[in-house]
């Protein structure tokens, strides 16, 4: 809203509509006509999102809720013939980071 987008756009668009999937998968409506969400319930949802395909990746959450705690980076070249050679790939645990 007024700011540029930072560099972390695609990973919001994800969570937002990983939580969106659960919502709608937890969600009740009740007699009068409203929702009910029980939080519970949407945590659990949540955190048992397995293979959510989005823009980031292919998505896994664990028992924590936290999704994908290994993570690939790799670099490419650009051939002449404007294929990727792969050049540099490293697999990173970001549990053993903190």
């Amino acid at each position: 809203f007024g700011d540029p987008a930072s560099v972390f756009h695609a990973h919001a668009f994800d969570a937002t509509n990983m939580v969106l999937d659960a919502i709608e998968e937890v969600a009740v409506e009740t007699d009068d006509g409203g929702l009910l969400i029980p939080r519970t319930q949407l945590r659990d949802a949540f955190f048992d999102t397995s293979g959510y395909k989005g823009i980031i990746g292919t998505l896994t959450c664990d028992e924590n809720g936290d999704c994908n705690p290994t993570t690939t980076i790799a670099v490419n070249e650009v051939t002449p013939s404007g294929d990727f050679k792969p050049s540099f790939t490293i697999t990173l645990d970001l549990e053993e980071a903190k």
